[in-house]
């Protein structure tokens, strides 16, 4: 089956999509709980808008597939992704709910402009009696993916949160100008206990950011490397339909 270029081809891009975007699924909830405070209800309202914008643009997008070259819609689709996560690597400690919601729309309007025209385009020249086994190798390809990507984003993760941590701790020490002017401003002992774990409390809150910041990056990385592969399918003729 996978000798079918378009077929093989699809299924390297939707297992590489799915690393990016169940990144991003899993990543969000965590920054919006852990960092920013927000309750477990009001986090799954604000990334509601993903879901809503996918489903509105898949039923928008589905008679236009039969018109329109599949690869440029597949190509939109992943620009829209790539914004909205790059949008996503800007997140800050003090960012305004607008700006969750934001991103999150725009990588929905992505979503529904990849999965079916690139369904549609993995079984275009794939002949009939292989068409059930192609499905299966498709979505299996989509599910590993999801699983190798909430695997490597987690690794990757916690390597830049300890990374950036041991960054940022290493300059903290009791001559750094910065600290003791801090601490002034506080009215706080440098070597005061609880002046220290406010300290470290805040270094665990940037360094946990900027693991947030850099693989949101990634994402974006990977979304515009797929755009590499899209000139590989092809569109379905006459003649591979005879």
């Amino acid at each position: 089956m996978l000798r079918d270029r378009n077929l093989g081809i699809s299924c390297l891009i939707v297992s590489c999509f799915a690393v990016g975007t169940f990144g991003v699924l899993q990543l969000q909830p965590m920054l919006l709980q852990e960092l920013l405070n927000y309750p477990v209800e009001t986090s799954g309202f604000i990334m509601a808008p993903r879901g809503i914008a996918s489903a509105v643009v898949l039923i928008m997008a589905a008679p236009l597939m039969d018109k329109l070259d599949n690869r440029i819609m597949i190509f939109v689709g992943l620009v829209l992704n790539a914004i909205g996560v790059w949008q996503m690597s800007r997140y800050s400690l003090e960012i305004d709910p607008f700006w969750i919601i934001l991103p999150s729309l725009i990588q929905g309007a992505g979503l529904g402009l990849v999965f079916a025209p690139l369904s549609k385009m993995a079984f275009s020249t794939l002949r009939p009696e292989l068409i059930p086994g192609g499905t299966a190798m498709f979505n299996l390809c989509r599910t590993i993916g999801s699983s190798i990507g909430i695997a490597v984003i987690n690794t990757y993760f916690s390597y830049v949160k300890q990374l950036e941590w041991q960054s940022l701790g290493g300059a903290l020490s009791l001559d750094n100008k910065l600290l003791q002017d801090y601490a002034a401003v506080k009215s706080e002992a440098i070597t005061n206990t609880k002046f220290l774990e406010q300290i470290a409390a805040l270094l665990k809150q940037q360094s946990t950011m900027l693991a947030f910041v850099y693989c949101f990056m990634l994402m974006v990385f990977i979304y515009l490397t797929l755009m590499l592969l899209l000139p590989l399918l092809r569109e379905k003729t006459k003649s591979s339909t005879s």
